[in-house]
């Protein structure tokens, strides 16, 4: 009956580990398609973008605005290759921000794992269950040495 219930407790624990795992994997997994999804979308904005800027260029080299344009965007708009390359930076800078973004909120969710295991293993509940498997455990070895010290005569002198 001892081996019983340690082969259950046994069996309990590595299920609830295969649980664990299981979770945290489709949670990481969660976080890695949703930071693609964002890396394309800002992907296809930046190619939408870069289709866009060589007529915006010519309009604004033709001075074909109704307003005064800033200096700001003066300086960007001096020839193509400026603009590619404000493009790019401006692209690079959005990706690096995403994937920031993304480890934060893995080391958020990584923290947030712990401290839940750890609440489970600290908890009342965790002590009760544990304290009640030593109480089943003593009564058995109590009930094995009353059984181990009975006096049963043997049916043979009889």
């Amino acid at each position: 009956m001892d081996e019983n219930l340690d082969t259950y407790s046994n069996r309990i624990l590595g299920n609830v580990e295969n649980y664990y795992m299981k979770q945290k994997k489709n949670l990481f997994q969660i976080i890695s398609r949703d930071t693609t999804e964002c890396r394309e979308l800002q992907t296809q904005y930046h190619e939408r973008l870069t289709d866009l800027c060589p007529s915006i260029l010519e309009r604004f080299l033709r001075s074909d605005f109704k307003s005064e344009p800033s200096d700001a965007l003066i300086a960007i708009f001096i020839d193509k290759e400026s603009v590619t390359n404000a493009l790019t930076a401006s692209n690079d800078a959005h990706l690096l921000k995403i994937d920031d973004f993304a480890d934060k909120i893995s080391e958020k969710a990584k923290n947030w794992i712990r401290e839940t295991i750890n609440s489970i293993y600290s908890g009342e509940k965790y002590s009760r269950n544990r304290a009640r498997a030593m109480e089943i455990n003593h009564f058995i070895d109590a009930l094995r040495n009353d059984v181990e010290n009975l006096d049963i005569p043997a049916l043979s002198e009889s």
